[in-house]
C-alpha cells in the first residue's frame, strides 16, 4: 500500500479529522506502510500537506483538507461555516435555542468538529461576536440574543412584532 493510501484510510477508518501524529503512529501500529525514515511523523504531515495543495486531489472525492493546525480531514468531511451551521441549525429548529442546543444539533448533524474543551463557550463566543460586530458596522444582525444563553433568528422577531 502506498503512504497516501495509508492516510487516507487511517482517516476513513477514524471517520473524523485527525493530528498528523496520530496518523503516523496508525499507520505504524497496523503495518500499511513500512518507511525507515527516522523523521516519519515529519514524512506523513509533509504528505498530508501535499495532498491539501493539489488541486487535481481536492476536486475529486479523494482529497484531504486541514482542519486546524496539524489536524487533517478527508474533503468530504469539509464543514461549512460555522455562522452558516448556526444559522441552519436555528432556521430547522424554527425556535430560539440555548446554546448548548446550538452547539449539540450541529454537533449531531456533522455539521460542526472541533478540538476546543469547551465547545458550547466557543459557540457562544461566536454568537455574540456575530451580533458586536454587525452592530458596530451599523447593520442589523441576523441573529439576536432572546435571553442570557439563549438565541433566535432576527427574522423571527420582525414577525412576532407585525403579527395583530
Amino acid at each position: 500500500m502506498k503512504k497516501c493510501d495509508a492516510i487516507f484510510k487511517v482517516l476513513e477508518d477514524a471517520g473524523q479529522p485527525l493530528h498528523y501524529t496520530v496518523i503516523a503512529y496508525t499507520i505504524k501500529d497496523q503495518n500499511l506502510y513500512q518507511s525507515a525514515s527516522q523523521n516519519w511523523n515529519r514524512a506523513v504531515n509533509s504528505d498530508c500537506s501535499k495532498i491539501v495543495r493539489s488541486k487535481e486531489a481536492n476536486s475529486s472525492e479523494r482529497g484531504l483538507y486541514r482542519h486546524s493546525r496539524g489536524f487533517y480531514g478527508l474533503s468530504k468531511w469539509k464543514r461549512i461555516k460555522k455562522h452558516e451551521a448556526i444559522r441552519m441549525v436555528l432556521k430547522d429548529a424554527d425556535r430560539p435555542l440555548s446554546v448548548e442546543e446550538i452547539t449539540d444539533a450541529m454537533q449531531i448533524r456533522g455539521l460542526y468538529y472541533t478540538t476546543s474543551k469547551n465547545p458550547v463557550n466557543a459557540v457562544g463566543a461566536d454568537l455574540s461576536k456575530i451580533i458586536r460586530v454587525e452592530e458596530e458596522r451599523g447593520a442589523e444582525p441576523w441573529v439576536y440574543r432572546e435571553s442570557p444563553g439563549v438565541y433566535g433568528l432576527t427574522e423571527w422577531k420582525k414577525e412576532k412584532n407585525s403579527d395583530p
